[in-house]
């Protein structure tokens, strides 16, 4: 069969099936039609927010939100659509006023969250710049000025609650740094007073004193053999005296009465002296040289002041001393009855007093550097154990002081970041497109539906004359009847229409435009009531999510 046989068929076929296939096209395809022109229609609007960057370089202020971006939005985020923001926004915006007092406000709710849209990327070209980060608040609805105002409000209360959020983290740390810096104060202080305090009670058993310790132990080792060496000289020099009071004593007696004196160490005599005048001349030598290294207070001084006036007032109260010339007899009583007082002998006496009394100090110094020298000995013993309690008490302090000195860092830190922040100049948001009442509508997608409804309604009508001619076994040609069957066909007889069978004809094509027409209307009056004003509808054609 050639292209004009299957155009001749398909047209045979058309004309016998027309008023069966042209309502199963219509119908649906009315239907279709009118539910996507019925359907209202949804705008979307789009606020671009960028992420600017610290403006103050790091290295000067470090910053003290660390958090990363992704994580604020989202939290951000969750603000954003809490259940009281959300109701506020409808009540001040008027949202969805059809729906609100036909469902409950946690279903209006819904659909305002449903309807706000976050989408991250980066902005438009016009806007692009090195170390930017953008992302779009969009909101869709009916009402293209309401969902415009609906998603600048959700983009400044991004950028705004970004800059609280900021803010209250960056005084948060601060305050906290300051709590934690007064209470590491407290704990240095007490440390330190420990450390003080410990210093002082074992003053003299520290181990910086250790050299000190050693160096006074052997001065005073040294001062104690000094002494030792100064016992033995007093003792052999007050040895020495008692000889020559014994001596002396003896050549006074044996002289009797007469007023002439042996030298008792050169043994040469005998040789006239007055004896109170030679002692007064040996004070006076001996007061000088004492002057020198002594002052008037110093006992030895007064001692030889006190023994000099003693002398002055003898020689003033006694007489004359015998010349050369007179007999020795008129002196030898006289002379041999003061032997017990001879100034000589007195000399002596006070010598070995002085000796005594400078074995006594001596003995004292003694005691005194022994008693120095055990101490600083037990000292020396305590320094290890001091030393390791010093060593702890050092350590404790050292990392309070440590942890106080870097907690102090932080604070500062934390405060320049804080009024880094307070003076905005961290890291905001900032609104560079603001929404704007759209023109393009977001859904229905009408061109895409109407092709649909198209396709949707030829396929039933495709189906059902594909069906019919199946189930069709009438001859609707010659050709077909010589196709079926060897019998030969003479002739072919027309139909015979009579006036009956047009009359019956019309009534047919009239019932049949009147139900046509009937069902046209009302299957247009039911896809209208189903999709008029029916968000709903539109939401589960795209899928119940953001268009």
């Amino acid at each position: 069969m050639n292209a004009h046989g299957y155009l001749e068929t398909l047209r045979a076929i058309w004309n016998r099936r027309k008023w069966l296939v042209v309502p199963a096209f219509v119908l649906p395809l009315a239907a279709g039609v009118t539910v996507v022109m019925s359907m209202p229609t949804i705008y979307r609007s789009a606020a671009t927010v960028i992420i600017e960057r610290q403006r103050v370089p790091e290295a000067f202020v470090r910053p003290a939100v660390t958090e990363e971006i992704t994580l604020r939005l989202r939290g951000i985020s969750e603000q954003a659509l809490s259940r009281e923001r959300l109701e506020r926004m409808i009540t001040q915006f008027d949202l969805y006023p059809e729906f609100r007092g036909l469902e409950p406000m946690e279903h209006t709710v819904g659909r305002v969250r449903q309807d706000i849209g976050f989408v991250p990327g980066a902005p438009p070209a016009r806007h692009l710049r090195v170390g930017l980060v953008a992302f779009a608040v969009t909101f869709q609805g009916r009402d293209p000025v309401k969902v415009a105002n609906v998603a600048n409000e959700v983009a400044s209360f991004f950028v705004d609650e970004n800059l609280k959020s900021r803010e209250r983290q960056a005084a948060g740390t601060a305050k906290f740094l300051e709590t934690q810096l007064a209470e590491t104060k407290r704990r240095l202080d007490e440390h330190e007073r420990k450390l003080s305090e410990f210093n002082r009670t074992h003053l003299g058993q520290l181990p910086s004193q250790l050299a000190a310790n050693i160096a006074t132990l052997e001065g005073l080792d040294s001062r104690l053999r000094q002494n030792g060496e100064s016992q033995a000289r007093a003792n052999d020099r007050r040895s020495l005296l008692a000889l020559q009071l014994s001596e002396q004593t003896a050549v006074v007696q044996q002289a009797g009465s007469s007023a002439v004196l042996v030298d008792p160490v050169s043994g040469r005599g005998p040789v006239m002296v007055d004896p109170a005048s030679a002692r007064l001349a040996d004070l006076r030598r001996e007061l000088a040289i004492a002057r020198t290294r002594h002052t008037d207070a110093h006992p030895s001084v007064i001692r030889m002041k006190a023994e000099m006036v003693e002398l002055e007032r003898m020689l003033t109260a006694a007489p004359p001393p015998p010349s050369a010339e007179e007999p020795t007899e008129r002196a030898a009583g006289p002379v041999a009855a003061a032997g017990p007082t001879h100034p000589q002998l007195i000399r002596l006496r006070q010598q070995i007093a002085e000796v005594e009394l400078e074995s006594k100090t001596l003995k004292a110094q003694e005691g005194q550097l022994n008693q120095d020298i055990a101490n600083l000995r037990a000292r020396l013993e305590n320094t290890p154990r001091v030393e390791q309690a010093l060593t702890e008490l050092s350590r404790d302090y050292g990392s309070a002081r440590e942890l106080y000195l870097t907690l102090s860092k932080r604070f500062d830190e934390a405060r320049l970041a804080e009024s880094m922040e307070q003076h905005q100049q961290g890291e905001q948001f900032r609104v560079i497109d603001p929404a704007v009442p759209g023109t393009e509508v977001a859904a229905p997608k009408r061109l895409l539906l109407l092709a649909m409804a198209l396709v949707i309604a030829a396929i039933p009508a495709a189906v059902l004359l594909l069906a019919a001619e199946k189930l069709d076994t009438s001859f609707h040609s010659v050709d077909q009847l010589r196709a079926f069957t060897r019998v030969p066909v003479l002739s072919a007889v027309p139909r015979i229409v009579i006036a009956r069978d047009r009359r019956r004809r019309r009534w047919r094509v009239a019932l049949g435009s009147v139900a046509g027409a009937t069902a046209l209307v009302l299957t247009v009056w039911g896809g209208y009531v189903m999709a008029h004003g029916n968000e709903t509808l539109v939401r589960l054609m795209i899928g119940g999510g953001t268009p």
